[in-house]
Formats: C-alpha cells, sequence, structure tokens
C-alpha cells in the first residue's frame, strides 16, 4: 500500500476524480480503500480524493451550510467543533489522524474529511469502536503480552468505552538546605480512549486535567482555588491549571529510547522491546511500574520568561506504579483492568508561581485510582469542571493533535509577566 507514487493513483482513477498532492503523511485504514477513497501511498506524500460531480461537491457544501449546533444533534456528538459563526468546522484532519501516529495540518477545504463524515460515518464507527483484541495469559518476557497488559490498565480494550482515572495529591517544595514542605494540593484527572491502528497497535487518545488546591489544616487537597499566596516570595499569583487537550501516544510492543536518553544519533532512535519491570507483590498482586526521566529544552526561556523559568532546561520525571490483580489481567471477560497506584513527579516550579531561577524545585505525591466515569470525580472537582472546562470530562472519539507538555502549553497560552 505504501509503495505506489501519488502521482500513479491519480493516472490510474482518471478523468472522473480529483487528486491533490501533498507532502504530509498520515495514514488510512486499509478498510476505506473500500469505500472508494484511496489510501495514502507513500512515506513523503498524501493524495487527497475529492468527488469530481457536482453532485457530490454540492451535497458535501451542504453540510457546510447547515448549522453546527444541527449537526452536533444528528451526529449525537455534542463535541463537534464549531466555528465562530456557527459553522461546523471541517474535520478531514481528525478524520485521517484517527489512523495515524503521525501528525497533519488541518485546512479548512470541503471535500475528503465532510464526505466521510456524511457518506461514511456508520463504517467509521464500526472500525475505531470496536473491542482491539488482547491476549492475557501473563507473559512478562513478551513485548505483546506487556503491551496488552498496560493498555488494559491505561484504558478499555473495547473503544466504544472511555477509562476516567483520578488523582489526588499534595506538592512538596524542595530547597536546598530545608526540610521539603507541603504547599499545594491538587486533583487530577484523565479521560482516555484505546483506537486501533492499521499496522495492530494502539492509540492512546487522552484529555488530562490538573486542578490546583489549597491544603487542609491536615494536609490533604482542599478546595481548587484560583489565586495563591506564594509562601515564599509573599506575593499573591495567579493560578493557570493544567487543561491539556489532548494528550495521545501510541502503545506498540517497542520502546523508543530519546537522545538524551543514550547519547547518540537523534538520526538514529534506539528501539527496544517493550518489557517492564514487574513485581510480583504475592500470589495475587502484581505492581507494574512505569517511570520516565526527561531533561529538555525548557519551552519557557528565561530570556523570554524571567520570572516563570526556571532555567534553560527542564528536568521532569514521572514515576507510576499500578497495584493489579493477577486474577483480572489473566480473565478475558475485562478488556480494562481495574487498579490502585501512585503518581510520583519531579518538575520545576510552576511558572505561574513566579519563581524564577529560584533554587529548588516541585515533587508531586498522589493517589490514583479508576473511577466509573466523571460521575465518579469527587463532587467539587466535576462541579469545578462542568463550569471552567466541561469538554474535558469526556475522552475523545478521534484523534487530533498535536500534544503538547503543561510547559508547552503554558508558552503558548500565557503572557510574561510583568518584572517587579
Amino acid at each position: 500500500m505504501m509503495k505506489d507514487s501519488c502521482s500513479s493513483i491519480f493516472e490510474s482513477r482518471g478523468s472522473g476524480t480529483s487528486v491533490i498532492c501533498t507532502s504530509l503523511t498520515p495514514v488510512f485504514p486499509s478498510s476505506l480503500a473500500a469505500s472508494g477513497v484511496s489510501p495514502v501511498v507513500s512515506d513523503n506524500e498524501r493524495c487527497d480524493v475529492q468527488p469530481a460531480t457536482a453532485a457530490m461537491q454540492s451535497a458535501t457544501q451542504s453540510e457546510i451550510q447547515r448549522p453546527c449546533r444541527d449537526i452536533r444533534a444528528s451526529s449525537g456528538n455534542p463535541d463537534r467543533e464549531c466555528t465562530s459563526d456557527g459553522r461546523l468546522k471541517p474535520r478531514e484532519c481528525r478524520a485521517l489522524t484517527a489512523w495515524s501516529r503521525r501528525s497533519a495540518t488541518c485546512r479548512q477545504r470541503t471535500g475528503l474529511g465532510l464526505l466521510l463524515w456524511r457518506k461514511d460515518a456508520a463504517m467509521l464507527e464500526e472500525n475505531v469502536m470496536s473491542v482491539i483484541p488482547y491476549v492475557t495469559k501473563i507473559d512478562f518476557t513478551s513485548p505483546r503480552w506487556n503491551r496488552d497488559a498496560w493498555a488494559r490498565i491505561q484504558a478499555d480494550m473495547d473503544s466504544s468505552k472511555q477509562r476516567t482515572i483520578h488523582c489526588s495529591g499534595t506538592i512538596l517544595a524542595v530547597r536546598p538546605g530545608e526540610a521539603l514542605k507541603p504547599f499545594l494540593g491538587f486533583q487530577t484527572f484523565l479521560c482516555t480512549r484505546l483506537l486501533p491502528l492499521p499496522d495492530g497497535n494502539i492509540r492512546r487518545v487522552n484529555k488530562e486535567v490538573i486542578f490546583y488546591t489549597n491544603l487542609t489544616r491536615g494536609g490533604q487537597p482542599g478546595e481548587i482555588i484560583d489565586s495563591f499566596v506564594n509562601p515564599f516570595t509573599k506575593e499573591t499569583v495567579r493560578v493557570v491549571h493544567a487543561i491539556n487537550d489532548p494528550f495521545n501516544y501510541t502503545i506498540s510492543e517497542t520502546l523508543i529510547m530519546a537522545p538524551e536518553d543514550f547519547g547518540g544519533d537523534p538520526s538514529k532512535l534506539i528501539k527496544l522491546p517493550l518489557i517492564f519491570p514487574w513485581q510480583e507483590l504475592d500470589g495475587e498482586t502484581l505492581v507494574l511500574a512505569t517511570d520516565m526521566h526527561l531533561n529538555y529544552k525548557n519551552p519557557l526561556q528565561p530570556d523570554k520568561w524571567p520570572r516563570e523559568s526556571a532555567g534553560p532546561k527542564a528536568q521532569v520525571s514521572e514515576m507510576m506504579r499500578y497495584f493489579v490483580k493477577r486474577k483480572d489481567l489473566e480473565n478475558p471477560a475485562l478488556s480494562a483492568v481495574p487498579y490502585v497506584g501512585t503518581w510520583q513527579r519531579v518538575t520545576p516550579w510552576l511558572p505561574w508561581l513566579l519563581m524564577g531561577q529560584s533554587p529548588g524545585h516541585c515533587m508531586y505525591i498522589s493517589t490514583m485510582t479508576t473511577v466509573a466515569d466523571a460521575a465518579g470525580l469527587p463532587k467539587h472537582v466535576r462541579e469545578y469542571a462542568e463550569k471552567n472546562c466541561p469538554h474535558m470530562l469526556t475522552a475523545p472519539t478521534e484523534d487530533y493533535g498535536p500534544s503538547h507538555s503543561s510547559l508547552e502549553l503554558y508558552a503558548r497560552q500565557q503572557t510574561p509577566a510583568p518584572a517587579v
């Protein structure tokens, strides 16, 4: 499927079809070819097939003319995006990237995306919203079993279902020469869905939120706050909660090592079999450990963000522990595996604290578990989300992007604080 050129498909399809070749590289599922839509055929070209008949072009254009609210209602998808004038945003890019690990550039154009939405919505639903095959026989040395076990813990192999994860914890200040000091609380939730990829791997599509809170007298996360008196500078600062939509990645049988992890050639990334360090606590409980240690260029460079930036590099680590029952992993009826766990994070000072390059950093400590859905979140967390970011309470139903870290989003969405 990936060997023919875009121009050769243009020639083979003849004059009845208009083909646009671009440098984008998303991947179509093979099932789309059966609907008369050409697949992507090379690593450096894309063939966007548009209907050439006036009747089909008119039908596609009519979808744009329909008010967005009507399309949202008829499609049963209240999350469809609308333009400022109430029209439906073209969805072709998201329809494509739902099947791809590569990113694509969305263009405001009629044709493929809206045609697929109108003509092939049922087919896409049938293919995307399906149960992804998984293995259940425990084999710690098998990349396939590790992949499937991790996916069933992260979310649900039934793509029609989302998984909601809740974390609650405390942020400690780590400063040289001082005892660690709890100074903030937080409430986190993730809404996640798994989608099958044409190569057999799994795309994890996800939204995640961190709401910052005060601390109760007992040192537990309290009420969600929008302003905060920094105990180290005595300055009242505006709290910037983390609203990450989306944060997606692919779950496969290989682990790709970043250049900073091995000091090698960035053009020759090292791929390792996906083998996690599982621990057997007893005859019934297994522990999955997933750690990530990063040291990358800070999106908030000190010259532009003197008060927000902790320095030229961002040193970030995340350590997760998932406690699961052996019988649940072995149960073929469970497309999602229940767990309880912990999430710990080491990160620079939160930029909205306006600590600049003051020595020290933040340490997050929390517990995490799954809840049935958004209704299972703590009442004050759910109500704050319903008021301020209701779209975050449901998982994506398709792959879109790009994904950004919280520091990248801060750099994109905020402006540098004035000097004092």
